[in-house]
């Protein structure tokens, strides 16, 4: 059976009454979160260095490098193996810092993407990551551990002695069943990671889950075209939908729009005190809030166009090419058709339809 990765983020609290515990969790976790966001760095670089130490023409002639272990290469100048040289770096420079358990899932994580894009760093088409200061702190499956439910519906575990429980809220998503299931050992916890961002916690859950099974028919192929009067056109066999409207989307963005407008004409009379981020306050959280409201809209889009292929049994859906409206900046300001692609795509795999992404426009 097929299976899926899904990510779900879950904002988190301290598990705690006493205001003092809950100030030394968060405070630890700060610590721990800065801490790989320096150790992440020092990878990419420590890396990068003994991809290219081999090109170091200043070197005395007849010397031979190989980045290998020396018991096992004659020529190999390394005392361990490659991928444990950036973990015996970080353990020398952290331990007793940060768990262990964590500093490997880092290694294994930066080394892994550096892996797959250094053929793009050495010719040039692409810059070296840059790690900050938000860094997630990655973890695993082994590393959550007596997750329970609360008499409110949530559910409380422990990340390494730390006392943490998450705030579901009014979800209305599927993040309660996940969870449940993972507390029955259901379901397989992957490259996951806990990150502060703006005074909170949230967890980003990667989990692993069959595929969900549809009664689909390759047979049946649905089309559907981006433009900017309907946001989606769907075409299967003699039936057409048209998913969300001009009018429906403007309705909103236009309104925060005009709110934002008024907003930087009257900044300049808002009280300082900390420069141009206090006076601009306002404008910054209703820019936020019509990205938060795009998104929201892709995301609706493209679950029903989903559930229009499930209802008639289409297994391969056509995207056709976004329209050219560069024209329209009213409508198209933070509109992805990039970011409804991917939606679409992941949501697709998901539904296990077959998504062929057109190049041209027939």
């Amino acid at each position: 059976m097929k299976r899926v990765v899904l990510t779900r983020k879950i904002q988190l609290l301290v598990n705690s009454e006493d205001a003092q515990i809950r100030r030394e969790v968060y405070k630890t976790l700060c610590q721990w979160q800065h801490i790989c966001f320096k150790a992440a760095n020092y990878i990419c670089t420590h890396s990068f260095l003994q991809e290219r130490i081999k090109d170091m023409i200043y070197l005395a002639e007849g010397v031979k490098v190989k980045l290998s272990h020396i018991e096992k290469d004659a020529d190999g100048i390394l005392a361990t193996s490659k991928k444990n040289t950036t973990y015996q770096v970080l353990s020398a420079n952290y331990k007793g810092q940060l768990p262990t358990r964590i500093l490997s899932c880092l290694n294994n994580q930066i080394t892994a993407l550096f892996q797959k894009e250094k053929a793009d760093y050495f010719d040039g088409t692409r810059s070296m990551r840059n790690y900050k200061k938000d860094l997630p702190i990655p973890f695993s499956n082994a590393d959550i551990r007596h997750l329970e439910v609360m008499d409110n519906g949530d559910y409380s575990f422990s990340f390494f002695s730390l006392p943490l429980r998450t705030y579901l809220g009014s979800d209305t998503t599927d993040k309660k069943q996940l969870l449940y299931q993972l507390s029955q050992n259901h379901l397989t916890v992957r490259n996951s990671s806990i990150q502060l961002l703006n005074g909170k916690i949230f967890m980003l859950l990667t989990i692993e889950q069959p595929q969900e099974q549809h009664q689909l028919e390759t047979g049946i192929i649905a089309t559907a075209s981006l433009a900017t009067d309907a946001p989606i056109t769907v075409s299967i066999s003699a039936d057409q939908y048209a998913i969300g409207s001009k009018e429906e989307f403007l309705y909103r963005k236009q309104a925060i729009s005009t709110a934002i407008t008024r907003m930087k004409k009257g900044a300049s009379f808002n009280r300082s005190g900390h420069g141009i981020k206090r006076i601009l306050k306002n404008v910054t959280h209703l820019q936020k809030a019509e990205q938060r409201y795009i998104q929201q809209k892709l995301h609706v889009y493209s679950g029903r166009l989903i559930q229009i292929c499930i209802k008639h049994k289409a297994g391969i859906l056509v995207l056709g090419k976004e329209p050219d409206n560069s024209t329209n900046e009213l409508l198209l300001r933070n509109w992805g058709y990039g970011s409804l692609k991917d939606k679409i795509a992941y949501k697709a795999h998901k539904a296990g339809i077959q998504l062929i992404i057109a190049t041209t426009n027939e």
